[in-house]
């Protein structure tokens, strides 16, 4: 809801020479926009984003406004009364940082297309993750005795324990560790049955002694065969020196007119790259999987998102964490099924407080907080794009034959990360990033694989029509590539065998409806599962089939099986194939994709961003508004448009599979008007 308005603001970006932008400045109560009438530009800055906002001095172009966000951008807003700039200064100033955890944007966020919002919350259990690793078995075992967080609060309510520690030793170890934290599994290696356990430091120190506690940590070591010893590892991050290591990190990313040595210099002396090499070495002991989110990693506290939350407590933690998945990444880029634009989502999104997932500081919260009930869940988000997540590089056999990753911590293969600390300096990115590039040759060749399909069983069907071998068909088309030329080969048909190729036999056409239905089956369970591995080495069992329940519901994106093969028959009603069906098929698949390279504009005119739209989505939601710098191909002519333009997937008729893919405006018009097809409801390709 709109709040307040200015208007003639100036926007200053740092690095860019041009003329500072004049528009629209409107404070809404999620979010700062700045609108651009004349260069037809909108930015949008979530108030959860900011970190710091600053007003200097006023000089003669007006009351200049910085605004620090927790993305790394900083901008400047120059108003032409000082009223107004303190007026927005105030307003950020509270909603920025809300005193209640009930006030965070999560809780009035409404998706337009959905109303389900436990979509998502049940793709991670514990109790299924812990099956996946081979547990419970003769060595570990499930204890119910945090079952209502008595134990321990911080903890989930199933907690793993081994099969010779009794009762009275988990609890007396759990009395005498912080918090109730006692040693509890984390992660069981299936082959070799080493295990990661975590726990809080001893209440008394390491000086004092427990007899439950001793025999809790013996029973571990017994529940490890392969092992003589184990190792204790105090990972506790000095909370206040990793702030230090981010406030210089972002005084970095903010110099105004950096030079490279400067900028080289300022790097090294700010400690942070030190730090994560730091993280790295401790991770070639400790694997960190997802335990994070259910044993208790304190989001609201770590991220600093409430004001009543103490400034020691809040630490870049989970940034860190990010940054060494990434480092991981740049060393292992066939290992991850997700790409560095889930990496930044989940940055992003950790401050945005717009979905339920990062709120609470462990699973007890979420639980009183009723956040399955009342938030969406990221998850849910991330699954219904998961195309803008997947990794075009990533290979299944890699996790075979590399089925551990042991990273080069060598300070020369620590590098920085320009795509998080500077995604908003387009100078400094490639015009074209390569991951775009390799996932739309991809989609470009899963397109033309699809219609080869049926371009198959077409000159199948016109064969058997004809009552010759394809072998025939096939000499006779290798002179006519175009087609002209096939059009011509039709032309030269005696009348009768043109009417028997354009005649389908119904029990033919039943057969072919019927393979094409089991393939589409084939199709949805196989996109399903390659989401993220069938295994559920990163999703869980429950997680696949809520997705597949969620297909079920919406019909693949709203566009049913049933439906799909309906239209099918529909194409084809009464026995009938037609020359202007035949021809519609095949002029509906876009045989070449336009390059993403020197694009600066959509049809629209919106302008597309480089490395801003790319290597990050900024889908941010304001209601009934969506604002976002995504490029997408349309399938059908092959160009590319914004995301407001390409809103809607259909299945296209030159497709065997008939699944909804994305297109143009235009091109859904010109499908969706075909007088001789039907089509089941449209999807939106981009779920907002």
């Amino acid at each position: 809801f709109l709040t307040f308005q200015v208007d003639n603001v100036k926007l200053i970006e740092r690095y860019v020479t041009r003329k500072p932008s004049v528009g629209t400045l409107y404070l809404t109560t999620t979010h700062l926009i700045f609108v651009d009438s004349a260069g037809k530009r909108e930015t949008w800055i979530l108030h959860m984003h900011i970190s710091g906002i600053e007003r200097q001095p006023l000089n003669a172009s007006g009351s200049p406004l910085q605004i620090r966000c927790k993305d790394f951008r900083c901008i400047t807003f120059v108003l032409p009364r000082d009223r107004d700039c303190q007026d927005i200064y105030t307003s950020l100033q509270e909603l920025s940082k809300p005193s209640n955890i009930e006030s965070l944007y999560a809780f009035q966020y409404s998706q337009q297309d959905s109303d389900d919002k436990s979509y998502g919350w049940n793709m991670y259990d514990t109790q299924t993750e812990y099956l996946r690793m081979g547990v419970p078995n003769e060595l570990w075992t499930l204890t119910n005795l945090n079952q209502n967080y008595e134990l321990c609060d911080t903890y989930p309510s199933h907690i793993f324990v081994p099969t010779s520690a009794n009762t009275p030793v988990l609890v007396g170890s759990s009395k005498f560790r912080s918090r109730g934290r006692l040693p509890a599994l984390s992660y069981l290696h299936r082959n070799n049955q080493a295990a990661i356990c975590r726990c809080s430091q001893p209440l008394a120190g390491f000086s004092a002694r427990c007899v439950e506690d001793e025999q809790m940590l013996h029973s571990i070591l017994k529940s490890n065969p392969k092992s003589k010893f184990m190792y204790v590892v105090d990972t506790r991050p000095k909370i206040l020196l990793c702030h230090v290591y981010l406030i210089r990190e972002y005084s970095i990313c903010e110099m105004r007119n950096p030079n490279m040595s400067a900028f080289l210099q300022g790097l090294e002396n700010s400690g942070w790259l030190k730090h994560i090499k730091a993280v790295l070495d401790t991770s070639v002991f400790i694997a960190e999987r997802r335990s994070g989110y259910q044993f208790g990693h304190k989001f609201t506290d770590r991220l600093g998102i409430l004001e009543t939350v103490d400034a020691k407590e809040a630490s870049p933690v989970y940034t860190q964490f990010l940054d060494a998945t990434w480092q991981v990444m740049q060393q292992y880029p066939c290992a991850f099924q997700f790409n560095e634009r889930f990496l930044l989502t989940l940055h992003d999104h950790a401050y945005s407080c717009q979905f339920g997932t990062f709120i609470g500081n462990c699973e007890k919260d979420r639980v009183d907080l009723r956040l399955a009930e009342r938030t969406y869940s990221l998850w849910g988000y991330i699954t219904k794009n998961m195309a803008d997540y997947i990794n075009p590089l990533y290979k299944k056999e890699y996790e075979v034959k590399t089925p551990v990753l042991i990273p080069n911590t060598g300070s020369q293969c620590i590098k920085f990360w320009k795509g998080m600390y500077n995604r908003y300096e387009t100078g400094l990115h490639p015009r074209e990033h390569i991951s775009d590039t390799l996932s739309a040759a991809k989609d470009h060749s899963t397109s033309l694989e699809d219609h080869v399909r049926l371009l198959e069983k077409r000159v199948t069907q016109i064969c058997k029509a004809l009552g010759k071998s394809e072998d025939s068909i096939q000499k006779a088309l290798d002179g006519f590539p175009s087609m002209e030329s096939l059009n011509g080969i039709l032309n030269d048909l005696p009348q009768t065998d043109t009417q028997s190729l354009l005649r389908m036999k119904s029990d033919e056409i039943h057969e072919n409806e019927q393979m094409a239905s089991k393939d589409v089956l084939n199709d949805v369970k196989s996109d399903t599962e390659s989401g993220f591995d069938e295994n559920g080495s990163q999703m869980s069992k429950s997680g696949l089939n809520e997705i597949n329940s969620q297909m079920s519901k919406s019909g693949m994106e709203d566009g049913s099986v049933n439906m799909e093969t309906s239209m099918m028959s529909s194409s084809m009603s009464n026995d009938n194939l037609s020359l202007d069906i035949l021809l519609m098929e095949i002029r509906s698949v876009a045989l070449d994709w336009r390059s993403f390279r020197n694009i600066p504009n959509c049809i629209c005119a919106s302008p597309f961003d480089s490395f801003i739209k790319k290597a990050s989505i900024f889908i941010y939601y304001c209601y009934i508004h969506i604002f976002c710098y995504l490029q997408h191909h349309c399938w059908k002519c092959g160009q590319v448009f914004c995301t407001r333009c390409i809103a809607k997937s259909i299945p296209l008729p030159g497709h065997y599979s008939h699944r909804p893919v994305p297109v143009c405006r235009s091109c859904y018009k010109e499908i969706r008007h075909s007088p001789s097809m039907e089509f089941p409801p449209i999807t939106n390709s981009v779920t907002s």
